[in-house]
């Protein structure tokens, strides 16, 4: 795990003009290539890569984790690149929740890359996908150290190298619930009104996903993602999670209108609970509060003509008091880093900065698709 940018000297010189082959190695393979898996990573990713790895090997999860090698064609007994990969598990009753994957970590193991690293990524890519599609797997994303940072320069190679394209970069803040300081409750005043989701009702759901799509519109929070995911199956995600809190979807309704406006999503990561899901947020959560309960703000979004009227701050005030209501004295959650009005709502609520990470994706739909987001981003 390195604290500073990787040092070449007495490292192996690794010539590209040899190819390479990648197979799906074994989970005992991981276990003693985990430390050179994570050489390269800085300690607050490494720490987050090894959470989630681990919790799912102890906890029956191995079925979820997928693990891809790429070794030289002549000495195919030494692996010289990895890929490690979390895939959901199969639901018996809702088949829209094993779409996507999760790419925990990927690149080379040691070495001196000197002639660049196409050869062996394009290798690790094509048996990666392989699998992944053979899963079910349509959709793939990577939370990876911050690329802004002079240190990660290689690593941006290899996420562009396995066919990767950047998503935005996320800045996750951590808060407390009980700051009405900042934005005081007024009793009798409130704008708004959250309706929880009334999860009996069979058109509910899709009724939600049809609001939350009207709230990405504009959008500056990953604003990219909209245009390759739908809102029901980002909403699927965010039920698939371990954290999932049924009671904490919310129809946000302005009052004195009683029009639906807008949309909350909160999930509590509870004290204690083994069942970490070993992302970035539970990291937070983790780190900086357990083992107390931890409210996380999944999602918050208004639809366009409610915007830029001081709404925004109202709705953290609700986010706030279902948290304290849920025993839950810190809040967590993650912000485009673009997205400077939602930004400036948290810092003035006090919410303070913790961590940062590049967030990439790969739709398994073809490289039409691939080179479709690239013209879009060079447009």
């Amino acid at each position: 795990m390195r604290a500073d940018p990787p040092q070449m000297e007495g490292k192996s010189v690794l010539p590209v003009s040899r190819g390479f082959r990648a197979r799906v190695d074994t989970l005992a393979k991981l276990r003693d290539l985990l430390p050179r898996v994570c050489e390269n990573l800085s300690l607050a990713r490494a720490h987050i890569v090894l959470d989630q790895i681990r919790g799912l090997l102890v906890s029956g999860g191995e079925h979820r984790v997928l693990f891809v090698t790429a070794s030289p064609i002549d000495d195919v007994g030494r692996p010289v690149a990895a890929a490690v990969v979390i895939h959901s598990a199969i639901d018996q009753v809702d088949a829209h929740r094993i779409d996507t994957a999760t790419l925990v970590c990927a690149g080379g193991l040691g070495g001196d890359w000197q002639g660049g690293i196409e050869p062996v990524a394009s290798a690790l890519a094509e048996k990666l996908d392989q699998a992944l599609c053979d899963r079910g797997v349509r959709y793939v994303q990577w939370a990876s150290d911050d690329i802004s940072l002079p240190e990660n320069r290689l690593l941006s190679e290899w996420c562009r190298g396995l066919g990767f394209m950047p998503l935005s970069t996320l800045d996750y803040l951590t808060g407390s619930s009980s700051n009405e300081d900042v934005h005081p409750n007024r009793r009798g005043d409130e704008l708004l009104v959250c309706e929880p989701l009334a999860w009996d009702d069979s058109d509910e759901f899709g009724a939600f996903a049809s609001l939350a799509d009207r709230t990405y519109r504009e959008t500056l929070d990953c604003p990219l993602l909209s245009e390759h995911r739908t809102a029901v199956q980002t909403l699927r995600g965010y039920q698939s999670a371990v954290a999932f809190e049924p009671n904490w979807w919310f129809r946000v309704i302005e009052k004195q209108s009683r029009r639906t406006i807008g949309c909350l999503v909160l999930a509590r990561h509870r004290g204690g609970d083994q069942r970490r899901q070993g992302g970035p947020v539970d990291n937070v959560a983790a780190e900086n509060v357990a083992p107390e309960n931890v409210a996380e703000i999944v999602y918050m979004g208004l639809v366009p003509k409610a915007r830029r009227r001081g709404l925004g701050r109202e709705l953290l005030r609700h986010a706030m008091q279902v948290a304290r209501r849920g025993d839950c004295s810190r809040i967590i959650l993650a912000v485009d880093r673009r997205n400077h009005p939602a930004k400036s709502i948290y810092q003035h609520a006090g919410f303070h900065h913790v961590l940062s990470e590049t967030v990439w994706f790969k739709p398994l739909t073809g490289k039409a698709t691939i080179d479709q987001v690239v013209g879009q981003q060079s447009a």
